[in-house]
């Protein structure tokens, strides 16, 4: 709704000059292309599309190779001005790294992958280039740390497993154990097909511990304990990442507060 109502309101500005006349346009990029990943695959196509739609732009959509099916009803709703690539597509080479009629690309997932497109963007005609990069960690207050993990423990148990279609996030918990973490729950693989995972929390982690600093898209939590609101801000800030944050407090004044110090793109309350 916010971006369909965006379609009105494109307009341009006059600017103040001495006795000249002065004044800017908006106009499209012309072909965006979107690269997003399997989880949320309506929701995620819905962010990179309406924007770019809004603008007067056509979109390419090269989806994750697990969920492709949510993008290729929507796009026949659409005909023509949204186009969807599915399967295993090298991202940086014919689609982006020597497409010059892209003009700006839109990418969601791993760091690695957004180091390569940025590189791919930049050989080319400059692509505009914009990566939805992340982290996963929770931090707690240590005064009712204790009571959290218990609760946490509680909840977790009654997830469903499901399938993450590869062995990384296995990797990932192993790494843990081996950095010392104390595991509450899970950490093993469930059955002998497949790579489903138990629910996962960890305990007694460390900023600079890989679990901490990276990603894990996965039944998979890190937790660490906090003593008051400039400990856990160095702590947050401590990380490659800052793609998006909550604060849970029971005040509203500390949950602005914290917000408009954390480093990151979006921040719920």
């Amino acid at each position: 709704r916010y971006f369909a109502g965006c379609t009105g309101k494109v307009h341009g500005k006059m600017i103040e000059t001495q006795g000249k006349l002065s004044y800017t346009i908006h106009e499209s990029n012309g072909v965006c292309c979107d690269v997003i990943p399997w989880n949320s695959p309506l929701a995620m196509l819905s962010w990179k599309i309406a924007p770019a739609l809004a603008m007067s732009n056509a979109v390419v959509i090269k989806t994750s190779k697990s969920t492709p099916l949510s993008a290729l009803r929507f796009a026949s709703l659409a005909p023509g001005v949204i186009n969807i690539i599915i399967g295993y597509v090298h991202i940086t080479g014919d689609l982006l790294a020597r497409h010059n009629r892209v003009f700006k690309i839109a990418f969601t997932g791993s760091t690695t992958v957004g180091r390569l497109i940025m590189k791919a963007g930049a050989k080319t005609n400059l692509k505009k280039v914009t990566l939805e990069l992340r982290g996963s960690r929770i931090y707690v207050q240590e005064g009712i740390y204790d009571q959290f993990i218990e609760k946490f423990k509680a909840l977790a148990a009654f997830s469903t497993v499901g399938n993450p279609y590869d062995k990384k996030k296995l990797f990932y918990i192993e790494t843990g154990k081996s950095e010392g973490v104390t595991c509450v729950l899970g950490g093993n693989r469930v059955g002998d097909a497949g790579y489903f995972i138990e629910s996962t929390i960890f305990t007694d982690v460390t900023p600079k511990m890989k679990i901490m600093q990276e990603n894990i898209i996965g039944p998979v939590v890190a937790t660490s304990k906090f003593k008051d609101v400039d400990d856990v801000i160095e702590m947050a800030q401590d990380t490659d990442y800052g793609l998006a944050a909550a604060v849970f407090t029971s005040s509203l004044k500390r949950a602005i507060t914290v917000s408009n110090r954390l480093e990151a793109g979006t921040c719920r309350l």
